[in-house]
């Protein structure tokens, strides 16, 4: 193993304990992946590790674990590390040996521009969803899945950290990576101060069992949400207080292709975004179900896309789950995106001092 570290060869196919893994070196840069059922685990091993196809990046010499159900194309540590496609058919099954010690990855991408993001005060795995009922006080410790829950891609069938009962309240908790399908809330929950560093399938799903139930989330923030941030999957409100936003999808989504569809609406007051390529709204809503997306408070949205960012964005929703919702266009003030002129503040550049943003990281 000394003389593989410490020569560094650009690729070299090696074997722990009899399991076939590939360890990659560029630079000082490796990682090793190895196969996992459907997937496959990847981690440096040392050096500078980052991966803009994935928005990661990390720097020391500490293992990291990420999962995926596929190899990623073109892994770029300063250039494309090529044969990773060719050589990824011989890899074998790891053994526990073969692990690495820590098994999470910080996974925020950059240095965020307008908060101090809460540094954690411990570190929980968790291979079982952790379900809740009553109060649940993380102090502030970073849960990230591993196992089963070690998963981050889109897939729907991906398990919850955290199951929330009736009425429950989930409080000072960091979601970690693997982040797998976050929160999950049945009927009216509390997220006070929360704060995902990478969000997996979607940072919380609110499933209210009745029209007056409400997923409150006071305060926290998430980050890198390739999609969604909050979901509502059945009726209710969501409302999202004091809260911050960066590199996402869509901070709010009501179902656009849901079996059950009803009316849903979200209040979204004093939040802060930041804008990122794959940005498409702060509120999606199915119009034609009597959706609605209510701005309170003073919500600031820094978007350098150039006008391809909607503050709120109108769907036609089907119930059809085998077909997409028809994208209609930005919404205008009015019954359905309400308040968007007096309390929605756009502005084209980041201001890392302005005292307009709405949240700070806890300390």
């Amino acid at each position: 193993m000394a003389e593989i570290f410490g020569g560094r060869p650009v690729f070299k196919m090696v074997s722990f304990t009899g399991a076939g893994e590939m360890l990659i070196w560029e630079g000082d840069v490796g990682i090793r992946l190895c196969r996992a059922g459907a997937g496959y685990f990847w981690w440096p091993v040392g050096g500078l590790w980052r991966s803009s196809r994935f928005g990661f990046s990390a720097e020391g010499s500490f293992p990291m674990l990420a999962r995926m159900n596929r190899l990623p194309a073109g892994l770029s540590f300063g250039g494309p590390l090529s044969l990773v496609a060719a050589l990824s058919a011989g890899l074998g099954a790891c053994t526990n040996q073969a692990q690495p010690v820590a098994q999470y990855a910080e996974a925020k991408s950059n240095d965020s521009p307008l908060v101090n993001w809460p540094k954690p005060s411990g570190e929980r795995p968790t291979s079982q969803t952790i379900k809740v009922a009553g109060t649940f006080d993380g102090e502030m410790n970073r849960f990230y899945g591993v196992d089963t829950l070690g998963t981050f891609d889109q897939a729907e069938t991906q398990q919850p950290l955290f199951k929330l009962a009736e009425n429950a309240t989930l409080a000072n908790v960091i979601i970690g990576h693997p982040a797998a399908d976050g929160i999950h809330c049945k009927g009216s929950c509390t997220l006070r101060n929360v704060w995902w560093e990478n969000v997996g399938e979607d940072a919380a799903t609110f499933r209210g069992q009745t029209p007056s139930d409400v997923m409150f989330i006071d305060g926290g923030g998430a980050s890198g949400a390739s999609d969604k941030v909050f979901q509502s999957n059945r009726q209710g409100t969501v409302h999202v207080k004091d809260f911050y936003v960066e590199w996402f999808g869509k901070l709010f989504r009501s179902c656009g292709n849901c079996s059950q569809q009803s009316p849903r609406h979200v209040i979204i007051e004093n939040v802060t975004a930041v804008v990122g390529e794959h940005s498409k709204t702060l509120a999606g809503i199915n119009v034609n179900y009597g959706d609605t997306a209510e701005f309170r408070g003073k919500n600031v949205v820094y978007d350098t896309s150039g006008g391809k960012f909607a503050v709120c964005l109108t769907y036609e929703g089907t119930s059809n789950n085998g077909e997409e919702p028809k994208t209609l266009g930005a919404g205008t003030d009015g019954p359905h995106c309400k308040n968007l002129n007096s309390n929605v503040v756009v502005r084209t550049e980041l201001a890392p001092n302005d005292q307009s943003v709405a949240t700070t990281a806890a300390q």
